[in-house]
C-alpha cells in the first residue's frame, strides 16, 4: 500500500502513472472507515500531451507574508 498525504486526505490531488491507481485506492480504503469519494482525469493540455510530469514538477507553494 502507498501511504502518502492523498490516501491520509491531507492532499488535494496525487499525480502518477495509471499503474498506481490499485494503490491509491487500497490506501483510500484502508485509511478511512468510509473512504472519500475520489477520481481521475488527465493532465491538461491544448493538441497533444507533450510532458511527462512527475512530482516536484507539479507543486503549489507555501504562501509567505509580505514583508513589511
Amino acid at each position: 500500500m502507498i501511504k502518502n498525504n492523498f490516501t491520509a486526505g491531507k492532499a488535494l490531488f496525487y499525480v502518477g502513472s495509471t499503474s498506481g491507481l490499485p494503490f491509491i485506492r487500497s490506501g483510500v480504503e484502508e485509511a478511512f472507515a468510509e473512504p472519500f469519494d475520489w477520481s481521475m482525469t488527465f493532465i491538461p493540455y491544448s493538441d497533444a500531451p507533450v510532458q511527462n510530469v512527475y512530482g516536484a514538477s507539479v507543486s503549489i507553494p507555501r504562501p509567505r507574508p509580505k514583508p513589511s
